[in-house]
């Protein structure tokens, strides 16, 4: 008869590095589904880590193969004509079409940028009223106001990098 084993330390790092990825992936899938592309479809993606901290390490082969990324790509991403921008609060993606696909960016891709830039920018105003609540501020333990802080700082972020992508 064995111990039932324990669970060691968890790494939070690692699990927000998960997290983002898995982000990432169904950001690209809803992209791809939305502009009319085959799921089946393996298609070059470049992707771009916008905040220090965000990191596709050890993970590359498993977004590649779930995003159906064929080559995946980390480093710059240069808006083309024929590429469909993704933008997570992680990453930016830039998915190349395939051949086949008109040059023009869809009005399909801009409906769905314009979609997440509104959901984006609910969440940013909420941050920001609850920010401007002074019994929050007074009644909220520090570290709670200082994570909506970041909360506000990091959505910000994400609401100019989607205003970006819709030019």
């Amino acid at each position: 008869m064995a111990r039932w084993p324990a669970a060691g330390p968890r790494e939070e790092a690692a699990e927000r590095q998960v997290a983002a990825a898995l982000e990432l992936i169904r950001a690209i899938r809803n992209a791809r589904a939305e502009a009319g592309i085959e799921p089946g479809a393996w298609l070059p993606i470049d992707v771009q880590p916008v905040r220090d901290d965000a990191s596709l390490a050890g993970l590359e082969a498993a977004v590649a193969r779930l995003a159906r990324a064929r080559p995946l790509t980390t480093g710059e991403t240069a808006a083309a004509a024929n590429t469909i921008a993704v933008v997570t609060p992680d990453f930016e993606a830039a998915i190349s079409r395939p051949e086949q696909a008109t040059a023009a960016p869809t009005a399909g891709d801009r409906a769905r940028l314009e979609k997440e830039l509104a959901e984006a920018e609910a969440r940013l105003a909420a941050a920001r009223a609850r920010l401007a609540d002074s019994r929050f501020l007074e009644r909220a333990p520090a570290h709670v106001v200082d994570g909506a802080r970041a909360s506000e700082a990091e959505l910000a972020g994400h609401v100019e990098r989607l205003r970006g992508s819709l030019g």
